[in-house]
């Protein structure tokens, strides 16, 4: 059996540790004892141009992290929301979108009969250029979490972001408040 890629991370990571700032692994170690308190749920793509570094203060214990092709939530990724909102305490979602999608960018040239695809070619409906298909899966995301009761009930605030690849520059696209009066005025 080939064990390269395993040996690489067995060696990645002694280096990691070996650099690592003591505040960290004394983060590290706290979050072991006292049990983890992230500040927000952060749903992004699994694209590995993707890095959720470019937003965060801290390097571990700040986000909930659910990585999906396209940022698609099935009943996994849904559930794994609901854990963090119900038991985690968590009142903020943080959806990342990202240029050049390549989930997006199948989903608008291709017929294929996959779910993560079926569910980003519901919410771009009949939109043609990627950018704004990305933007427009990404804030229909939001929705579809604004709508569902854990979501609602415990007030749950959601933001939207657009993160270029390119530059690893993040674009504010909406914030909203899982309140009823707010979803209803979704038009």
């Amino acid at each position: 059996m080939e064990t390269k890629i395993a040996d690489e991370i067995l060696q990645h990571n002694e280096e990691f540790l070996k650099k690592a700032p003591k505040d960290l692994l004394k983060k590290a170690d706290e979050l072991a004892r006292k049990g983890q308190k992230p500040a927000y749920v952060l749903i992004t793509c699994s694209d590995s141009r993707v890095d959720p570094e470019a937003i965060k203060k801290e390097f571990i214990g700040e986000e909930f992290e659910i990585r999906t092709a396209g940022h698609v939530l099935d009943k996994a990724g849904i559930e794994s929301v609901q854990y963090a909102v119900e038991h985690l305490g968590v009142k903020h979602i943080v959806i990342m979108g990202h240029t050049k999608c390549g989930a997006v960018t199948e989903a608008l040239n291709t017929d294929a009969d996959l779910f993560i695809l079926n569910k980003i070619r519901e919410h771009i409906g009949n939109e043609k250029n990627l950018t704004e298909a990305i933007a427009k899966h990404s804030l229909e995301t939001a929705w579809d979490l604004a709508k569902l009761p854990f979501i609602r009930k415990n007030n749950v605030n959601i933001h939207v972001f657009l993160y270029d690849i390119k530059t690893m520059k993040v674009q504010h696209l909406l914030s909203l408040n899982a309140s009823p009066v707010e979803i209803m005025s979704k038009s």
